[in-house]
């Protein structure tokens, strides 16, 4: 079975019964473990049934810092749409706050939660 037929039976089945098992396998196909398209599939499918916690978080930023543009676009636009929920941005703020990034990672990332790269300045 592809993983684009998995995938799309996980979210089938979410959408019907909320499985906690079918939706830690789906966050799971977002992870660097699987190629980029079956990523950007899981993706697009915890978006659309609005799954976001830490898992998806983490999966997601990883995806933003890939060297492939095509994930890395991606994942950067569902970034962006998780990041207009009060909760999802305070998973990102703490994921991407409580990380160690390299000087070029950390450009991204705080780009990616609207954070400034400098210290805040006093009034």
């Amino acid at each position: 079975m592809t993983s684009r037929v998995a995938i799309a039976m996980l979210a089938h089945r979410i959408s019907k019964r909320n499985a906690s098992r079918d939706i830690a396998r789906l966050i799971d196909y977002a992870s660097n473990g699987f190629e980029f398209q079956t990523r950007q599939n899981a993706m697009n499918a915890l978006k659309r049934l609005n799954i976001v916690d830490e898992r998806v978080v983490a999966h997601a930023v990883q995806a933003v810092l890939s060297t492939n543009n095509r994930l890395a676009g991606v994942a950067s636009g569902l970034c962006e749409y998780w990041l207009q929920q009060t909760r999802a941005k305070r998973l990102f703020r703490d994921y991407v706050m409580g990380k160690q990034w390299e000087p070029w990672q950390r450009d991204i990332v705080m780009k990616l939660v609207g954070e400034r790269n400098e210290p805040r300045r006093r009034r």
